[in-house]
């Protein structure tokens, strides 16, 4: 095996290793969206869902090769694509298509009514009475009778109406 071999597939590898490495990147990947989308939004609050999944899969497949002589450059490489194409092309179809944007992305919850709670809303965005309280205490509400309403935006955010 010569140098160039070892460095783009490693070795004691075959080029059908590249086509393993897509499809464990892939699995990867829908495994990451699935757990996401079950845990809710407050777990990611400041990025997406498909933006999280692209960082953790971009850091080890663009980090490694880097400082690990035994991570080969293709498969890293295949890595990347397998993430960052069906992150575009998923990206463009939630823009065209809105159910899809909202199964990915979420849809805004209304957790706040005229000063009432709605407790089914906040479990459907995973937030406790206790996390949304501390969010309304960084608008200064002392009372929920002070707030027309409330939203948990897509990331996670609360929107307060007073």
């Amino acid at each position: 095996m010569n140098d160039r071999q070892r460095i783009l597939i490693g070795d004691d590898r075959s080029w059908t290793f590249l086509l393993e490495t897509a499809a464990r990147t892939a699995f990867i990947c829908v495994v990451l969206l699935v757990l996401f989308k079950l845990t809710g939004r407050k777990e990611v609050r400041q990025f997406s869902v498909m933006v999280l999944i692209v960082i953790i899969g971009l850091g080890p497949a663009a980090g490694d090769p880097m400082f690990y002589h035994d991570v080969p450059l293709l498969p890293a490489m295949v890595a990347i694509l397998v993430v960052l194409l069906p992150y575009r092309l998923l990206d463009q179809w939630t823009d065209r298509a809105a159910r899809v944007g909202e199964w990915v992305e979420g849809t805004v919850g209304r957790v706040l009514d005229n000063g009432v709670v709605h407790q089914k809303a906040l479990n459907k965005e995973g937030l406790s009475l206790e996390e949304f309280f501390g969010d309304k205490r960084t608008y200064h509400v002392e009372h929920p009778g002070q707030v027309k309403a409330a939203h948990v935006e897509v990331k996670g955010d609360l929107s307060v109406f007073f």
